[in-house]
C-alpha cells in the first residue's frame, strides 16, 4: 500500500470572525485564509481546527 504525504497549513494569514462568550472568558474564532478551516481558540487555551467534515484538537502555543 501507497502512503501519501500530505503538506499541513501553518496558518499563517487568518481572518478574525468574533468572539463568543464562555464561562470564564470567552472563545475566539478565526478562518485561514490559505486552506479555509475555522480555527477556534478556547479559553482554556485549546486551539480547534475545524476542516472539512473533522475535527483536530491541538494545544495553543500561546
Amino acid at each position: 500500500m501507497e502512503e501519501v504525504m500530505v503538506a499541513k497549513c501553518p496558518h499563517g494569514e487568518v481572518e478574525f470572525l468574533g468572539e463568543q462568550r464562555g464561562e470564564r472568558g470567552s472563545n475566539k474564532y478565526y478562518r485561514c485564509l490559505k486552506c479555509g478551516a475555522v480555527l477556534i481558540l478556547s479559553e482554556e487555551g485549546i486551539l480547534y481546527e475545524i476542516m472539512k467534515g473533522e475535527e483536530k484538537k491541538t494545544e495553543s502555543k500561546t
